[in-house]
């Protein structure tokens, strides 16, 4: 699949994979692989892989000792790493999963916000401390300044005109770069929030995409949904999933199509079901399952991950115009001063 939402972001995870794939499409021993990995990593990461080697060494199965090593892969890694050795399709899943393209949507998404909250993050400082350089240049430095040009005589606008205009605006400006330090703060806030909603795809609220998306991949493979419907039911790592997984493979058993049962159990709507069985083809059952799978187009809306790059941009040229005009201004005072003690 061009896309695979179960495909691990971590370098490791990836190395991980490449590892069991070469061992799965050559039959070789996975332990000293795993172990050879292990001595690469650092000691958290290797003492889990050497975790993971053990429990093979032993006579564990792969997937066996994945799920008994936490924090090696992400439980919906192992999941589909699980459905995919119960259906058959577990080299296809692998080439799938290490696949340069295996990058969901809402992953990129999920970088782009977060992007967005270190950007805000970035602009809000330069907003703040370009707000507490103005004050101190107005209440030390410019009246000081002043000072020095009155007590010769000379009127400051006709003699600094740039920088009487300026100081007419400073209040403006003041009340400019509060604001935008304000406008920083609700992009770090909406980005951290639109980041969080991303990261809950692999959270209990979301695990029926989820299964959707299991599914798509062993239809993909050319293996019924009811196989992996039977998978799911007994290793899903939530409760209740597996119970509603368990009477949705017995509904199937009892002689209900796949899609009814999946539509009793609330996994799917009626219009989608209707789309199902319209569908010929179980390349074209795969391709709309996967589009189930995805948060609603509201939550994942690219122009959405976009707006936050502009809008920094913005603030950071008017921070950098702030910047500018004060240092023409100071210098125009300063030139003056000099001119005139000369």
């Amino acid at each position: 699949m061009s896309r695979d939402r179960f495909a691990p972001r971590e370098p490791s995870s990836r190395s991980l994979l490449r590892l069991l794939s070469l061992a799965q499409r050559t039959r070789m021993d996975v332990v000293p692989l795993a172990r050879a990995l292990a001595s690469e990593q650092r000691r958290g990461l290797g003492g889990r892989l050497e975790q993971f080697a053990a429990g093979v060494s032993v006579g564990t199965p792969v997937i066996d000792a994945l799920e008994q090593t936490p924090g090696l892969l992400s439980p919906s890694t192992v999941l589909a790493l699980r459905v995919a050795e119960q259906t058959g399709t577990l080299e296809s899943t692998y080439s799938s999963l290490i696949s340069p393209r295996a990058v969901n949507e809402a992953v990129e998404l999920f970088e782009r916000y977060r992007a967005n909250q270190h950007r805000f993050s970035r602009v809000f400082l330069m907003s703040g401390l370009t707000w507490l350089m103005v004050m101190f240049l107005s209440t030390y430095i410019e009246p000081m300044l002043i000072d020095i040009i009155e007590e010769f005589g000379l009127g400051l606008g006709d003699l600094a005109p740039w920088a009487t205009t300026w100081f007419d605006l400073k209040p403006f400006v003041g009340l400019g770069l509060i604001i935008s330090m304000l406008v920083c703060a609700i992009g770090w806030w909406r980005a951290r929030r639109r980041a969080k909603f991303i990261a809950s795809v692999d959270r209990t609220e979301n695990e029926v995409r989820n299964v959707l998306a299991l599914l798509a991949q062993v239809l993909r493979c050319g293996r019924p949904a009811a196989s992996a419907v039977a998978t799911l039911a007994r290793f899903h790592p939530s409760p209740k999933l597996r119970q509603r997984l368990a009477r949705v493979n017995g509904l199937i058993d009892q002689g209900h199509d796949a899609w009814t049962a999946l539509k009793e159990e609330g996994f799917v709507g009626a219009a989608k079901v209707e789309s199902l069985r319209v569908a010929q083809t179980p390349h074209t059952h795969a391709w709309l399952l996967e589009r189930f799978s995805q948060p609603s187009s509201k939550n994942l809306n690219r122009r959405d991950g976009n707006w936050g790059h502009g809008l920094a941009t913005i603030v950071m040229c008017f921070v950098a115009l702030v910047v500018a005009c004060n240092v023409i201004a100071i210098f125009d005072l300063l030139s003056q001063s000099i001119g005139i003690l000369a």
